[in-house]
C-alpha cells in the first residue's frame, strides 16, 4: 500500500539528485544560471496513455527570463550558495483550493527537510 507523500517525496528526491549533477559537474565556475523544464519523451507511455516526461537542465551565462512552467537557479559558487525560483504552470484552479478554512498539511513542509530541498536554502 502506498503511503501518503510518498510519490512527492520520491519525486523531489529524484530531482535533488538530478540537480546535485548538475552542480557538481559546473563546480568549478563561478556564476550561472540552470533553467529546468520537462520534455515530452516521444512514443514513451505509462500505464496506458500517461505520457512520460524528463527533466531538462539547460545552464546558461547570462540570466534566463521568467518562463512559465520552468524551474530557475542563480549559482554563485564563490558564495556557495543558490537561489531558486519556480514558475509554475498558468493553469486555471478551482477558487475552492484558496478556502480560508483549509487545513494546514505539515507532512508538505516536514518533508521537504528529507529531501533537502533547495527552496530552503535561499
Amino acid at each position: 500500500m502506498q503511503l501518503l507523500g510518498e510519490t512527492r517525496d520520491a519525486m523531489a528526491q529524484g530531482f535533488m539528485e538530478l540537480l546535485q549533477k548538475e552542480l557538481d559537474k559546473h563546480s568549478r565556475e563561478d556564476q550561472y544560471w540552470l533553467l529546468v523544464h520537462t520534455k515530452p519523451l516521444k512514443g514513451q507511455t505509462v500505464i496506458g496513455s500517461f505520457q512520460t516526461f524528463k527533466q531538462v537542465f539547460a545552464k546558461m551565462n547570462a540570466e534566463p527570463p521568467a518562463m512559465l512552467g520552468t524551474i530557475r537557479i542563480h549559482v554563485d559558487n564563490k558564495k556557495g550558495r543558490y537561489k531558486m525560483e519556480v514558475f509554475p504552470h498558468d493553469a486555471p484552479i478551482d477558487q475552492s483550493v484558496y478556502d480560508q478554512d483549509a487545513e494546514f498539511v505539515p507532512d508538505v513542509y516536514e518533508s521537504s527537510f528529507k529531501v533537502g530541498s533547495a527552496l530552503l536554502y535561499q
